[in-house]
């Protein structure tokens, strides 16, 4: 019975161990071209993933990823349709075994979307390998299996300085959001989800405030109550 009790604790030991050093030792950024192609071979566009790729599981699960690019449609104005500065998250290790999810930190800085309409009538966000669900599939409402999880909280969860503009080469429509700041809150799902932001629309201030009283209630395909409001210069709107 000792002699078991002494396997049983190596064993323990080796899998702690290799918990602990594996992921030390992959080459994260080796999985960079496994990366870009599978993008290429979803959306027929270039990604480019310029910084390293980090990751950790001990003692929550982090990663982080840096100077990120999609290259735009064809004939755009612009040659890259996304950008990223950098990414970092970490989440809570030990929960996930019973399906609970706890994002401790979820930091986006600088994300830039360029969208865009070209004269034909092409919106560049239609990406080459898309294709339509079949119109047979079947559908499934939120609430035929249950919800994914058991629980949700969003701690340090933000956006900062983003930017994202629309062109219409149709009408002549340009829009310009820069200066995006967000930041989203949620306790757990039976609690109010809020999301806090301004951002600039076209040179003018604008803030936006909301807030879902019920994220769970409404994941489970029951009800929640929705409140927005947005309010600028020369306009004031709410819900």
């Amino acid at each position: 019975m000792k002699k078991v009790g002494l396997v049983l604790l190596g064993l323990v030991v080796l899998l702690v161990a290799a918990v602990l050093v594996a992921p030390r030792l992959i080459d994260w950024n080796g999985y960079k071209p496994e990366i870009a192609q599978a993008v290429k071979e979803a959306t027929g566009r270039d990604l480019v993933i310029g910084g390293d790729i980090e990751v950790s599981i001990v003692p929550g699960i982090s990663f982080g990823l840096s100077d990120v690019s999609l290259s735009n449609a064809e004939g755009a104005a612009e040659a890259r349709m996304f950008t990223l500065e950098s990414v970092r998250g970490k989440l809570a290790l030990l929960p996930l075994i019973s399906r609970e999810v706890i994002v401790e930190e979820l930091v986006i800085r600088a994300p830039v979307l360029h969208l865009a309409v070209d004269e034909n009538g092409r919106p560049n966000w239609v990406f080459a390998g898309a294709t339509p669900a079949p119109a047979d599939a079947e559908t499934q409402t939120p609430g035929d299996e249950g919800l994914p999880i058991s629980g949700l909280t969003l701690g340090d969860v933000r956006v900062e300085e983003g930017l994202v503009t629309f062109r219409d080469a149709r009408t002549g429509q340009e829009v310009v959001a820069k200066a995006i700041t967000l930041k989203a809150a949620l306790k757990e799902l039976s609690a109010p989800f809020t999301l806090d932001g301004s951002l600039t629309l076209n040179g003018e201030p604008v803030t936006l405030k909301v807030s879902l009283d019920s994220p769970g209630g409404l994941l489970g395909g029951g009800r929640a109550a929705l409140g927005a409001a947005l309010e600028a210069p020369r306009l004031k709107l709410s819900y």
